[in-house]
């Protein structure tokens, strides 16, 4: 049994417990996650962890079907094919969305969109109309707004990490990790990690390194604890950069969208972009902090913090 534990509230409080389980084991208790391959099933008074449901079994929720599946119409489905996706009918595409039969591509129900899955690869959905992304130096006000490899900053699209030591930075992930920067104080500086003797003491990742919980996070030891210590939760490296960066560009140059559901082997992704994705899951994955092997999924915004994606994956999934 791996155990981690860790506080990403920013606020005063016990650190969350995360145990993972096995096939079989207990996951009834707060902060105990299933290992991969297998959900926790709530239907027995004491809930066990058991293996995920197959493509077209009878489903009540996305946490009992097979990595790359989602439960669609009570029945486990690789859906969530986006606008302007190929599909065989409605039940690929995401929710908000129809299999136009003129076309065979996933297109919005009506005109409003709710979330990015509903546009086109280059938009993203602002104020329920699907507009275009911007390009570096285009305006934004958040990383959704951007192309994917750009980050917003101030407001601005800049290149994700393209910025060199001491210039200032805008965003966590501004910074050159390949050249081992982070963010902190509004400068990429040269991060070191913290060993036992070096790392400090905290209550919120708001004391480690930069503030923002992006590189280092306030890990304790168990549960209960309000102390711990600032560990680093990011990947800071050259192949992470070069990696990451490839499969955007992949991403981009084959008008691939990015999706929620990234497993889904009938995506865009999965057919042009595979061999970038699975370097992506190899140099920026840190096991240490998560009970899955794919812990870096990404979403509809054009990066999740490896904070964010390993965190909540662990805690919520």
């Amino acid at each position: 049994m791996v155990k981690v534990t860790f506080n990403i509230s920013g606020a005063l409080g016990d650190c969350s417990l995360v145990q993972c389980r096995g096939d079989q084991q207990s996951c009834g208790t707060p902060g105990q996650k299933c290992t991969d391959g297998l959900y926790c099933n709530y239907g027995y008074a004491m809930p066990i962890c058991e293996s995920k449901f197959p493509e077209t079994s009878v489903c009540f929720s996305d946490a009992q079907c097979e990595d790359g599946l989602v439960c669609y119409s009570s029945t486990g489905d690789y859906t969530d094919q986006i606008a302007g996706e190929i599909c065989r009918k409605t039940d690929d595409c995401a929710r908000g969305l129809i299999c136009s039969v003129a076309t065979g591509f996933c297109e919005l129900f009506n005109t409003t969109c709710t979330t990015d899955l509903q546009c086109q690869y280059n938009q993203f959905c602002d104020l329920g109309i699907c507009t275009e992304k911007s390009a570096k130096g285009g305006n934004c006000t958040s990383d959704n707004g951007c192309q994917p490899g750009q980050v917003c900053g101030d407001n601005t699209c800049i290149g994700m990490y393209s910025v060199g030591i001491g210039s200032p930075c805008t965003h966590p992930q501004a910074c050159k990790i390949g050249d081992g920067l982070g963010c902190k104080g509004g400068f990429c500086v040269n991060y070191t990690e913290p060993d036992s003797d070096s790392a400090v003491s905290c209550n919120s990742s708001s004391t480690c390194f930069g503030g923002d919980g992006y590189v280092e996070g306030c890990m304790c030891e168990s549960k209960g604890d309000t102390m711990g210590s600032c560990q680093r939760i990011a990947v800071i490296s050259d192949t992470c950069q070069t990696s990451t960066l490839a499969y955007f560009a992949c991403m981009w140059k084959n008008q691939c969208p990015l999706v929620d559901n990234a497993l889904n082997y009938q995506s865009c992704r999965s057919v042009k972009c595979s061999s970038q994705y699975d370097d992506y899951l190899s140099d920026c994955n840190d096991s240490s902090f998560t009970c899955l092997s794919w812990a870096h999924i990404l979403s509809p915004s054009t990066y999740i913090s490896l904070t964010i994606s390993i965190l909540l994956i662990v805690l919520f999934n």
